[in-house]
């Protein structure tokens, strides 16, 4: 866990507890045993969040991520939705100088999901291709809400497959942020936290009670949701994959 600014934005890995024999099926070497990746960057108003989750092997979700990363390091935070789909196709191979190629004979597909917070003009933007999850939260009139904003599909990406990092196959996102609240971005180790099972995972009604316990300090909101991921919710397992966790303030 790293939080960035106190209270406004934190970043959580973590491999999964105790019970991950379901999914380590899908998971191709035991020495790197997290298949996860998150990003998470502010800058002024805008804060960019980022997850990636790759499937047998590590290489794709974590290239994908050290890419995206170094596109902000050179160009800043994207501005618009636009500018967020117009970022994929810097990273596939070779489009970076500096980019590692992936490994030959590696296998490994991820989810990618990036999303901006842009508190200057009340509004997020961003895309995602396969299952991740967005979620915004907040509080109103007293009442805890949790909605899902993006669409999950059944899509992968191969970092070295320029096809598969083009825009048509994203789902972009846009939506207002809400007054007082928090934008929650993962992986599907807390929305599936029982492994393929979403029914007995966390889902908004459980994300709507931990903001009523925590308020809007991603800080401490997200280090309770990484625990609540690892536990499970109403005596369901938890903690059966990897999760990334990125929180930030509305």
């Amino acid at each position: 866990m790293r939080a960035l600014a106190v209270g406004q934005s934190v970043e959580i890995l973590c491999a999964g507890g105790d019970g991950l024999d379901a999914a380590r099926g899908a998971k191709a070497e035991a020495e790197v045993p997290n298949e996860d990746a998150v990003l998470v960057v502010d800058d002024g108003p805008r804060t960019l969040l980022a997850v990636a989750d790759s499937h047998f092997g590590h290489f794709a979700s974590h290239a994908l991520i050290e890419r995206l990363h170094g596109e902000i390091e050179r160009h800043g935070i994207p501005r618009t939705s636009f500018d967020v789909l117009s970022l994929l196709p810097r990273l596939v191979d070779g489009a970076a100088p500096d980019a590692t190629p992936t490994p030959d004979g590696d296998d490994s597909a991820s989810t990618l999901m990036v999303v901006v917070v842009d508190r200057a003009t009340s509004r997020l933007y961003g895309c995602s291709i396969g299952d991740s999850a967005c979620f915004a939260l907040w509080i109103d009139a007293g009442e805890a809400c949790a909605m899902r904003l993006d669409a999950p599909s059944a899509r992968y990406v191969e970092p070295s497959r320029a096809r598969d990092l083009d825009p048509r196959r994203a789902t972009e996102l846009e939506a207002p942020l809400p007054a007082t609240g928090l934008i929650l971005v993962c992986t599907d180790g807390v929305h599936e936290c029982c492994y393929r099972q979403p029914e007995r995972s966390i889902g908004a009604r459980h994300l709507a009670e931990l903001l009523a316990a925590t308020g809007v300090d991603a800080e401490v909101f997200g280090r309770r949701l990484g625990e609540l991921a690892l536990a499970g919710v109403d005596g369901e397992p938890g903690g059966q994959d990897n999760l990334a966790i990125a929180v930030t303030r509305a």
